[in-house]
C-alpha cells in the first residue's frame, strides 16, 4: 500500500493548524472549554447579540451581562442595533452590525462603544421638545448619508434614552426637527467653531460616566 499520500495529507492537515495558531493574537489550545462571554452595551439603545449567527439575546442600553458557554469548539458573536420603529413601521435610525470576532480567551470580554459600529462613528441627538407641537426628525440632512425617518418626539417630552435612534457622525452632521403640523423647524449643526454650551450646536456628551461611549449629543432644545 502507498503510504505517501497519506503522509502528505498529514502534512498538509499540520501546516493548515500551524497557519491557525499564528493567525491568532493568542495562543489556541483546541481542546480547552470556554467558559463565557461578557458583552458592555454603552449605547443608548438595545443590540441584538449573535452566537456564530445566530441571535442569543437583546442586550438593553447601557446594560453588562455574561453568557455562559461551557463548551468547546469555535464561537463567533456579532452585535447589531435595534433602531425604534417610526410612523411607517420602518427602522427611525441605521442598525449597522459589528463583528466581534472568534473567541480565544477562556472569558471573554467585550465594551460595544459608538466608535465600534462598521462604517465609521455613531451618534444619537439628545432633543428636548418644548414646543406644543410634535416633532419629527430628520439625520444629516442634504448629506450623502440623509436619514428621514417617521420618528415622532412627542410635545413636552425628550427622547428617548434607552432605546435611541443612531446616525453615523460626520464634520457635517446635523439635525433638522420639524413641526408635525405646525410652521416650526429647527436645524443643529456640528460646532466647527470651538463655540461650546449652544443648544443649537451638535457636540458629543463624553463628560461623565452616564454617558461615555454612548455618542449622545448635548441637549439641543426646540422651544
Amino acid at each position: 500500500m502507498n503510504r505517501f499520500p497519506l503522509f502528505c495529507a498529514a502534512c498538509l492537515l499540520g501546516l493548515g493548524i500551524a497557519a491557525c495558531v499564528d493567525e491568532s493574537p493568542n495562543p489556541v489550545v483546541f481542546d480547552q472549554v470556554l467558559q463565557s462571554t461578557t458583552l458592555r452595551n454603552r449605547l443608548l439603545t438595545p443590540i441584538i447579540i449573535f452566537r456564530n449567527s445566530t441571535p442569543i439575546d437583546t442586550l438593553e442600553a447601557r446594560t453588562d451581562r455574561s453568557y455562559p458557554l461551557g463548551e468547546k469548539g469555535v464561537f463567533r458573536h456579532a452585535w447589531r442595533i435595534l433602531a425604534p420603529v417610526g410612523l411607517d413601521g420602518k427602522p427611525a435610525g441605521i442598525e449597522p452590525t459589528g463583528e466581534l470576532g472568534i473567541q480565544y480567551a477562556i472569558n471573554a470580554e467585550y465594551t460595544i462603544e459608538n466608535d465600534d459600529a462598521p462604517g465609521g462613528t455613531i451618534f444619537t441627538p439628545r432633543v428636548a421638545n418644548l414646543t406644543g407641537f410634535d416633532l419629527n426628525l430628520t439625520a444629516n440632512y442634504h448629506e450623502s448619508n440623509e436619514f428621514r425617518s417617521t420618528l415622532v418626539i412627542p410635545r413636552n417630552q425628550n427622547i428617548s434614552l434607552t432605546h435611541s435612534p443612531y446616525f453615523y457622525w460626520h464634520s457635517s452632521s446635523n439635525i433638522v426637527v420639524d413641526e408635525i403640523g405646525g410652521p416650526g423647524v429647527y436645524y443643529f449643526k456640528r460646532d466647527t467653531s470651538g463655540i461650546s454650551g449652544s443648544a443649537r450646536y451638535l457636540q458629543i456628551d463624553d463628560s461623565t460616566s452616564s454617558y461615555k461611549g454612548a455618542g449622545v449629543t448635548m441637549p439641543l432644545v426646540a422651544f
